[in-house]
C-alpha cells in the first residue's frame, strides 16, 4: 500500500509540474569594462584604498567591483556590466542595453567622485572595453561665486559714482 500512495503522490506532483507554466529570465553575458583605476593623487589605486568603481545605468546601479590586487599589469579593476538582449521585459531594471552609456564613479572613505575619461557606450552582450579612469575632485565653486560678485559690482558700479 506505501509504494501505491507513493506512485500516486509522485504522479500527482509530475502533473501540477507540467501544468504550471515556467518561465525564467536568463540574464545575457556582461560587457567587460576593465583598466586601471586612480584616485585623486594620480596613483593607481590598491587594496589599502577601500575604493571601489561603480557602474551605474540611467541611475541604477548595475555592478560594482571593489579595488584588490592588480589583476595584470595594467589592470586593477574589472566589472562586469549587466547587459539586457533588448526584447522585452528586463530581467533587471539595472541592466544595460546596446547603446547605453554606463556611468562610471569612483568610491572611497573620503565620497564619491566622477571620473575623468570617457566611457564607451555598452555595444553588445560580451563585448570587452579597456578604460582607464581617475577620480576627479568635486569642481571649487568658491572661485565661481566670486566672479559672481564681481560681476554684480561691475553691473552696478554706474549707481556708486
Amino acid at each position: 500500500m506505501n509504494s501505491l500512495f507513493l506512485r500516486g503522490a509522485g504522479l500527482g506532483v509530475m502533473l501540477i509540474m507540467w501544468a504550471v507554466p515556467a518561465a525564467a529570465l536568463v540574464p545575457e553575458p556582461y560587457a567587460l569594462y576593465y583598466g586601471r583605476a586612480k584616485g585623486l593623487d594620480g596613483k593607481v589605486l590598491t587594496r589599502e584604498s577601500g575604493s571601489e568603481v561603480i557602474v551605474r545605468i540611467d541611475g541604477l546601479e548595475n555592478t560594482r567591483y571593489r579595488i584588490g590586487d592588480m589583476l595584470s599589469e595594467n589592470a586593477n579593476y574589472v566589472v562586469r556590466v549587466k547587459v539586457d538582449d533588448g526584447t522585452g521585459y528586463l530581467y533587471d531594471p539595472a541592466a544595460a542595453r546596446e547603446g547605453d552609456e554606463p556611468e562610471l564613479v569612483i568610491r572611497d572613505a573620503g565620497g564619491e567622485y566622477d571620473i575623468e575619461g570617457v566611457i564607451p557606450p555598452v555595444e553588445g552582450r560580451g563585448t570587452v572595453k579597456t578604460v582607464d579612469i581617475e577620480a576627479v575632485p568635486e569642481p571649487c565653486t568658491a572661485g565661481l561665486a566670486w566672479i559672481g560678485i564681481v560681476v554684480i559690482v561691475r553691473a552696478f558700479r554706474h549707481y556708486w559714482d
